[in-house]
């Protein structure tokens, strides 16, 4: 995944804000969504986020794990963030 280009993202201690500059949208995340922005931004994959969130604020993986995955796809749904799509490696002929 990666983030849309047409995003753009002021993050301080308290949370943060996106701001969609092709729709003008703009959506407030809180510290660990702000923390998930980040560790998106730097390429880092859903499963290490997990991890990474549940250590940081000492909760269950499972409930992170639900989190996490309904917040990217939100994140994913309004088009703030993309998949990166694999290109599928030649096969011999």
């Amino acid at each position: 995944m990666r983030i849309a280009k047409n995003v753009r993202a002021m993050v301080s201690s308290e949370g943060a804000v996106l701001r969609d500059m092709r729709s003008g949208g703009s959506f407030a995340l809180n510290p660990i969504g702000a923390k998930v922005w980040e560790l998106l931004q730097k390429g880092t994959a859903a499963e290490q986020i997990i991890d990474q969130i549940s250590v940081d604020f000492h909760a269950p993986r499972e409930t992170v794990e639900n989190d996490v995955r309904a917040f990217i796809q939100k994140l994913e749904d309004q088009k703030l963030i993309v998949r990166e799509e694999r290109t599928a490696a030649a096969s011999p002929a």
